[in-house]
């Protein structure tokens, strides 16, 4: 209830009750349950506005996750956001020459591309350096 000196008095509902008057609406988890609060307003579930039942909002690494899930958290499509090495795109980590300085291996993972198993550089394929060949750790070239 909210009122002061011969005010009598009212129900605020989601307005804040400031020096015994009804004042701007606030947000709250009451009137901004599947949205964040931003400077006091809700926002709706964007990468760029993310998080859920009107608690702070927080923007999305866009090279890390593309979506904010229903859970108020940052995604990569579905998934959880993408780690080290990998970004996402079009909702699915990937591993490439933006994301990964040494080799992408056949699962998709990002390696330092320095082994004789897994040699290469920016973002290319992985290279298995056969017989007595070995990955030059500062070319990342079999020889």
């Amino acid at each position: 209830n909210c009122g002061s000196g011969a005010n009598v008095c009212v129900q605020c509902g989601v307005a804040a009750c400031v020096g015994g008057a009804c004042g701007a609406v606030t947000c709250s988890s009451t009137n901004c349950a599947t949205g964040c609060c931003e400077l006091g307003a809700c926002q709706q579930r964007t990468p760029a506005t993310c998080g859920s039942a009107g608690g702070g909002c927080v923007v999305c690494d866009p090279f890390k996750a593309d979506t904010c899930r229903t859970n108020g958290t940052c995604g990569c499509g579905a998934n959880n956001p993408c780690g080290n090495g990998l970004h996402c795109q079009g909702g699915v980590c990937r591993c490439d020459g933006s994301s990964c300085a040494g080799c992408c291996a056949s699962n998709g993972s990002c390696q330092a591309g320095t082994s004789k198993n897994s040699c290469g550089t920016d973002g290319g394929t992985c290279v298995n350096c056969s017989g007595s060949m070995m990955c030059n750790a500062t070319t990342r070239v079999c020889q």
